[in-house]
């Protein structure tokens, strides 16, 4: 790449980048500190995710809306640490914890199912894993279960599903990967808080990191959890120290997103000690405001009603005039926000006073 060529892409990069800080609500850490559970209102979620803002541009346009996710997760082996027997030598189970488990998250939109395994332990719970994921689009919310229908040209088998209609659709598939760490360790069986690093890979080839935070809850949150739960409260209190019972999980990328809350749904005791063998999660997420991203198209339809005020400014028709100015301000204001409102406003004013001083000299 000649020095010209690298010039011209920087300042492209730079006009870019300015028209985002223009067009688009400013990132707030005020913003996610009051959408932090499955219980944040949609006006704290539109604050965060940049439909609104307390800077300009003040709205973003568009209207903020939650997508939902059911998720659910079963450990298939575990890890185990061995004691010497004073009395006869022998070696005995002093602890056991999940060391890879199974994953099926299921919305309307999307189906994702993946596994992990703990590759780090410290005898007695798992520090590092990784993790894999394969997500199906699905494109019709009616849709029914996916089934495997051939190969595509690498081999990898491709699914499909029936619409509502009953006709075969081709789902979408992206790949996941995910890398995890404990980031909190304690004198607790468990640990407290983790950290998440998810990959993700369309058939487009975008990249997108996603980064997740998980925190297990604290002791008194976790014995109301107990106390409200199917599981016998005896129980889940004599291996309060061994199992974290409920957890939240805060996820950010550019894209989008997340607050979940999860629980355990079935401890595994054996050895006398305990984990959690099953557990599930419910998901809230929320794509972000990004005008930047697809802004040719709200202004596009702002500069055709423009073009239709210069027209009905030609012709004298007021009502034709007043039609296209409704139409612009929603358009313009709804899907773009004050900025392509103000713009719309500015582009509208030339054009009637040029169609205005056509009129008066034809």
């Amino acid at each position: 790449m000649t020095a010209q060529s690298s010039f011209f892409v920087v300042c492209i990069e730079c006009i870019w980048m300015l028209m985002g800080g223009f067009l688009d609500c400013p990132d707030n850490a005020k913003a996610v500190a009051k959408c932090t559970g499955t219980d944040c209102r949609k006006n704290a979620a539109g604050f965060r995710a940049g439909f609104t803002c307390n800077t300009w541009p003040f709205y973003a346009g568009g209207f903020p809306q939650w997508d939902k996710e059911d998720e659910y997760y079963l450990c298939v082996d575990w890890g185990v640490a061995y004691d010497l027997d004073a009395t006869d030598n022998s070696s005995v189970i002093s602890n056991a914890w999940c060391s890879e488990w199974i994953s099926t998250e299921k919305s309307k939109q999307e189906t994702e199912t993946g596994s992990c395994k703990c590759v780090e332990d410290n005898s007695r719970y798992c520090l590092y894993w990784l993790c894999s994921q394969t997500e199906y689009q699905m494109g019709s919310t009616g849709a029914s279960a996916y089934y495997e229908c051939g190969q595509d040209s690498d081999g990898n088998p491709k699914y499909c599903y029936r619409d509502d209609s009953g006709e075969e659709v081709e789902v979408v598939q992206d790949s996941e990967t995910s890398v995890c760490r404990c980031t909190n360790e304690t004198s607790y069986e468990y640990c407290t808080e983790w950290r998440c690093e998810e990959t993700s890979h369309n058939e487009y080839g975008h990249v997108e990191l996603e980064i997740e935070h998980y925190r297990c809850v604290d002791r008194d949150q976790m014995m109301q959890y107990i106390d409200s739960s199917i599981i016998a409260s005896q129980v889940a209190a004599d291996y309060i120290d061994d199992i974290c019972w409920a957890w939240t999980v805060d996820v950010e990328s550019w894209d989008e997103f997340e607050v979940a809350e999860c629980q355990c749904l079935e401890p595994h005791i054996e050895f006398d000690n305990a984990f959690c063998e099953s557990w599930t999660c419910y998901e809230v997420g929320m794509h972000k405001r990004h005008n930047s991203r697809w802004y040719y198209f709200p202004l596009g339809m702002g500069l055709c009603a423009i073009c239709g005020f210069c027209g009905c400014a030609i012709e004298g028709n007021f009502w034709y005039l007043f039609c296209f100015g409704v139409c612009g301000i929603f358009i313009t204001l709804i899907w773009g926000g004050l900025p392509l409102f103000i713009l719309w406003i500015a582009l509208s004013i030339c054009g009637i006073c040029a169609g205005v001083i056509y009129d008066s000299r034809s």
